[in-house]
């Protein structure tokens, strides 16, 4: 039997909100509309999108205009041939979680169920999966996604808040409970390699 890879994630989603310094702030910057297939929102009034958790989402995608912008302009610079899936990945993995800080009153049903999402969605399951994309690259964009989600004093006290009530016993749990055979590993493998090859 061999146990998910999501047991690799539950350290990463706990970390959430831990490790960020809020003198860390990537700056906007100027750039191309459009990179690697995405196109650039506007950079967001910094005094305006910082008055609140939830910040400035122009378009409505889940994650916040600044980390949009900062995610899609730092994967650009990085050395690696997968731009566009590593784009899509961590677009994903910034929605999933700063899905809470758009919550004004999240139940401990919501906190669990949010955390619970991240690590059962395909991209952040199908990390450990991709050849392209290697586990030093992995780390620094999972701390890059952090320090710019959570770049805030207020963003880190509701991340820190919202963590202290993640019931983690319940989540260790379910994460245990998700074992597969030696072929459903290899069926997951699989998936997660069409997942990259359709959007690469």
């Amino acid at each position: 039997m061999i146990k998910t890879t999501l047991s690799l994630f539950l350290g990463i989603y706990l970390l959430t909100g831990c490790s960020s310094d809020p003198s860390k702030n990537t700056p906007l910057i100027a750039g191309p509309d459009i990179i690697n297939g995405f196109t650039l929102p506007a950079a967001p009034d910094e005094s305006l999108n910082n008055s609140t958790p939830s910040g400035i989402d122009s378009n409505d995608n889940g994650v916040r205009d600044d980390l949009e912008r900062a995610l899609i302009l730092k994967i650009d610079t990085l050395p690696i041939s997968s731009k566009k899936y590593l784009t899509k990945t961590y677009l994903e993995e910034a929605k999933l979680k700063g899905y809470l800080l758009t919550l004004e009153n999240p139940t401990d049903q919501d906190i669990f169920n949010s955390s619970n999402d991240y690590l059962e969605s395909p991209y952040v399951r199908c990390l450990p999966f991709s050849e392209s994309i290697d586990h030093e690259t992995t780390l620094f964009m999972n701390t890059f996604v952090n320090d710019n989600l959570f770049n805030t004093e207020e963003r880190i006290r509701v991340a820190s808040e919202y963590q202290t009530r993640l019931d983690k016993d319940k989540l260790a749990k379910l994460i245990s409970s998700k074992v597969y055979s030696r072929e459903g590993y290899f069926a997951e493998k699989k998936e997660c390699k069409l997942l990259y090859e359709e959007n690469k």
